[in-house]
């Protein structure tokens, strides 16, 4: 969330004219932080902040002389701004230093280092990760795990890994490269001080500012401490003179960067006066060494306008951040971020003015320079990676812009900015169904097939926890994560760059509605100001002819309990008429009163909590919406998507594909095993979450994975009525049931399939408790018995695990110690379901996972769709059985019989489900909604 203020200072590490004077290692992150209460540093992932080139050791040979000199030119091109030509030089550079042979390490790990300072430069962050990790590996293979050489590797992996938001990766390798050097050198190392600040920084994004100010005053006591060593009483260090300047030099702008970051961290914490002593002394440092036109200097001067900020002083703060934009109207690069920094910074003294106009297109102009950045940035990055970049930098962005958005012209600039950027992470799921057009080289059809692999491993190696040691699981789940993303960012390099286009033009995207089809577009976002200040919803109401329209829903809090209010009241048993009519008057009141008149078709796009809530429902509930069809999709580029998609799929015929009669005791080869004691075949609910007893009376021993699945035998007779349905359609049909209802039949099946109904337990793992038992008896549910939470590595990193479908052999261990007869959402990904009209998940939470602001829901929905599945039909709590049988059948009947559309079929099935007598309370079916085309 943002932070009170939007003002951000400027915390880049080094100045990059005195590359040659720098020592290889130092930390830079290149971020920016935001000062105060509740602020994190938010980062620049397309760059380190500086370039470090590493000299090679000397040499007289032939080869070494060449790789010498590459490195001096590399130098040259990076200092002069030329990062695309430097790169393939910092590449040769390490073919060369790896033809010295095996035993010139320390060559091949300076080549490496190097092509990583090119390469986050040129903004691709993944090959330059790639790069630190073949270059730690090798220096802790040649030197050992304690050498000093080993704690630059580590510090420079974790300034990288800083910047993508990777803090619970950074923080252990620098915590292990502080050990190094306390050991080595004592107190009082330069290396030592690098490490604590690079840990200090780490700390300070974790929201630790208490400690993380502890260790930046410790950095300043060693940098003092090296620097009165070398101009005191002491003997001078050996060397030149010149050698013991530029060492001086060198450790000064080493103290003036550990005061400014100081400075920042005692700004968040309203410690003015002290903050801005520092922030002085930083500066004089600077302008004596670099004068007064440097843009280093530049980056501290806005640092300095943040103090006069908070001290009220905004003319003379404005006169300042206006100079050093100017300074900034080049930048490339990673300074680029930094350039929407400060248009933010302008924007927000504007505001604070009351220049709203001015404001308005500082906002806008950051907005614009930040869309191109994040075009460039996140196709180059793994999945988790995307994430942290934007929670950490577009949904800030997002805020500040709609939080300064009127009306009119100024909500469609606004809206042409940040529309691309909601639905992001799963469009870049989607890029994995490329992945096909790869195939044709041996190495990427191979590494295709292994990502398939960890995937597979992965889910179920998470299922397995419970029966394994805990350091054991943590560290294997570690080694699968790591591997799968790797080969997630090579793949993503590999494809042509317009694979990555991220949408098209919205006047373009426009052009796909129909004359009567309205969008509106959900934003959960934080406002700063004073009279409605915290977290907000606000929606975007747009159609073909007609220009945005911004409403302002009102305070997220508010609206949320609306939300957890029905939900409750469903799940409970309960009407829930007041609470449904209190959400209604709360979020669909006011998007109804600003549709254009001739709207018939409403296209919504939720937002965070509002994805919880079967949104096509809103239109049955008052004479004046009869007529109105509201579908659902999670984003404005998903809607266009579908439409362009759909001209490109040409369908094989209408096969259905049944799933249902699961045998969750397989051995999930299609192989029956006999385990009547774990299977209650008598159930006429639709699950039994509890493991039977034997008839001796003795408890069952307790499945090794902690999940047990109760067989569905309500789901035998779903299915059978859907074929009957089918068949008297026209429509062929595949059936799967029992022990050959396998992983491996089920996929094989969907990508040749245009109808998909599987019936089944689904799981959702949510993050309070895998310890608590969920669900009840009559529901498509499974009890999670756990020793255990689930490892929070995991549950950032890999979303898509926590939510699963589950198919034959789901009870029983697999040889690997993992789990067959698990679907998740992460084997998802990959598939090319392009074929498929629709995919019925008839089963529980089908439709929830983890919330991404601006981004969807992270697990089957979000798998599904970005597969290439044209319609999704979900659940968004625990369905009972028998009405979910019945109000199956009816949909397919409407359908398929009486030819409506999905969403008509639906609507009505849920209507008729009212009329029975069960239909007064919505738990019975209202969970179902309709996603997609």
């Amino acid at each position: 969330m943002a932070s009170k203020s939007a003002y951000r200072s400027n915390r880049r590490r080094v100045p990059a004219r005195l590359q040659g004077l720098m020592m290889a290692g130092l930390f830079l992150s290149g971020s920016v932080s935001i000062p105060g209460a509740n602020a994190t540093p938010a980062a620049s992932p397309n760059a380190e902040a500086q370039f470090e080139p590493v000299p090679m050791p000397a040499s007289s040979t032939t080869p070494q002389t060449e790789l010498t000199d590459l490195e001096q030119e590399i130098t040259r091109l990076y200092n002069e701004g030329q990062y695309t030509s430097a790169t393939p030089l910092a590449r040769k550079a390490v073919e060369l230093a790896e033809k010295l042979g095996a035993d010139h390490v320390e060559e091949i790990v300076a080549a490496l280092l190097n092509l990583s300072s090119v390469l986050q430069a040129s903004g691709e962050p993944a090959e330059a990760r790639e790069a630190l990790q073949r270059a730690l590996i090798l220096q802790e293979k040649a030197a050992g795990s304690e050498h000093p050489d080993l704690a630059v590797v580590l510090n420079k992996l974790a300034a990288l890994l800083r910047t993508q938001g990777d803090y619970d990766s950074a923080e252990p390798l620098l915590r292990k490269a502080v050990k190094i050097n306390e050991k080595a050198f004592g107190e009082d190392s330069l290396d030592l001080a690098r490490d604590v600040k690079g840990l200090a920084s780490v700390m300070e994004a974790k929201g630790d500012p208490k400690t993380a100010l502890s260790l930046y005053e410790r950095a300043e006591r060693i940098v003092r401490n090296v620097l009165n060593k070398l101009t005191g009483d002491a003997p001078p260090a050996a060397g030149s003179d010149s050698d013991n300047l530029a060492r001086k030099v060198k450790l000064e702008l080493e103290l003036a960067d550990v005061l400014n970051d100081q400075s920042a961290i005692l700004q968040g914490v309203n410690e003015i006066p002290r903050a801005q002593e520092t922030l002085e002394q930083a500066l004089e440092i600077r302008k004596r060494l670099l004068g007064s036109d440097d843009i280093e200097v530049a980056e501290l001067l806005n640092n300095q306008a943040s103090l006069l900020f908070k001290l009220g002083r905004l003319d003379e703060a404005k006169a300042m951040l206006e100079d050093v934009a100017k300074r900034y109207g080049n930048a490339v690069g990673s300074t680029r971020l930094d350039l929407v920094t400060i248009k933010n910074n302008l924007g927000e003294l504007n505001q604070r003015l009351g220049d709203a106009s001015a404001a308005q297109l500082q906002f806008q102009a950051a907005g614009t320079i930040f869309n191109e950045q994040s075009r460039q940035i996140l196709p180059m990055l793994s999945l988790a990676e995307q994430r942290a970049f934007i929670d950490e930098r577009v949904f800030p962005e997002l805020s500040v812009l709609l939080d300064s958005c009127p009306t009119g012209d100024q909500v469609k600039n606004v809206y042409e900015i940040i529309y691309p950027w909601k639905g992001m992470l799963i469009d870049a799921m989607r890029k994995e169904t490329q992945l096909n057009s790869l195939s044709g080289n041996q190495v990427f059809r191979d590494k295709i097939a292994k990502l398939k692999q960890i995937r597979s491993q992965m889910a179920a190696w998470f299922y397995s926890a419970i029966a394994n040691d805990p350091n054991e699981w943590a560290k294997k789940n570690r080694e699968l994560t790591e591997e799968k993303e790797q080969i997630e960012r090579q793949l993503s390099r590999a494809q042509a760059a317009d694979k990555f286009a991220t949408s098209a033009d919205l006047k373009e995207s426009l052009a796909l509605l129909g004359e009567n089809e309205t969008l509106v577009d959900v934003y959960s976002y934080n406002s700063c100001k004073k009279s409605a200040s915290g977290p907000r919803y606000a929606a975007v109401i747009i159609g073909k002819s007609c220009s945005p329209t911004l409403v302002d829903l009102g305070a997220a809090t508010e609206i949320n309990a609306a939300v957890n209010q029905w939900n409750e009241d469903v799940v409970h048993l309960l009407e829930a008429k007041a609470s449904w009519s209190a959400l209604s008057s709360l979020i669909w009141t006011p998007i109804l009163s600003a549709l254009p008149k001739n709207t018939k078709k409403l296209w919504v796009c939720p937002d965070d909590e509002l994805y919880r809530i079967p949104w096509h429902l809103f239109s049955c509930a008052e004479d004046k919406t009869e007529g109105l069809d509201i579908a659902e999709a999670d984003s404005v580029r998903e809607i266009f998507g579908l439409r362009r998609s759909q001209k490109d799929v040409a369908t094989n015929g209408a096969n259905v594909l049944l799933v249902g009669g699961v045998d969750f005791d397989s051995d999930g080869t299609g192989k029956k095993v006999e385990t009547a004691a774990l299977i209650d075949t008598t159930a006429t609910k639709r699950a039994v979450v509890t493991t039977p007893a034997p008839k001796s009376g003795k408890a069952a021993p307790e499945q090794p994975s902690g999940l047990h699945m109760a067989f569905l035998p309500g789901t035998l007779g779903e299915i059978a009525a859907i074929e009957t349905l089918a068949k008297s359609s026209g429509l062929p049909v595949a059936k799967i049931t029992g022990a050959s209802a396998t992983e491996e039949a089920v996929v094989e099946q969907l990508a040749s399939s245009a109808y998909v109904h599987l019936a089944t337990h689904g799981i959702f793992l949510n993050d309070v408790a895998i310890n608590r038992v969920f669900g009840k008896t009559n529901t498509r549910s499974v009890e999670i018995r756990a020793s255990r939470q689930w490892s929070d590595y995991s549950m950032k990193r890999n979303p898509l695990v926590t939510s699963v479908i589950a198919l034959a052999g789901a009870n029983n261990e697999s040889s690997a110690g993992g789990l067959n007869g698990i679907l998740s959402a992460e084997e998802v990904v990959g598939l090319n379901l392009r074929q498929c009209k629709l995919i019925t998940l008839s089963a529980c939470e089908t439709g929830i996972g983890r919330h991404v602001t601006g981004q969807g829901v992270m697990g089957l929905r979000a798998s599904f769709i970005a597969a290439g599945a044209q319609s999704l039909l979900i659940s968004l709590w625990k369905v009972p059985d028998e009405p979910t049988v019945q109000l199956m059948r009816d949909f397919y009947e409407n359908l398929w019989v009486k030819k409506m559309t999905k969403l008509h079929a639906l609507k009505q099935a849920q209507l008729d489900a009212q009329k029975k007598i069960y239909g007064r309370r919505p738990v019975n079916w209202a969970a179902w909604v309709l996603v997609g085309e």
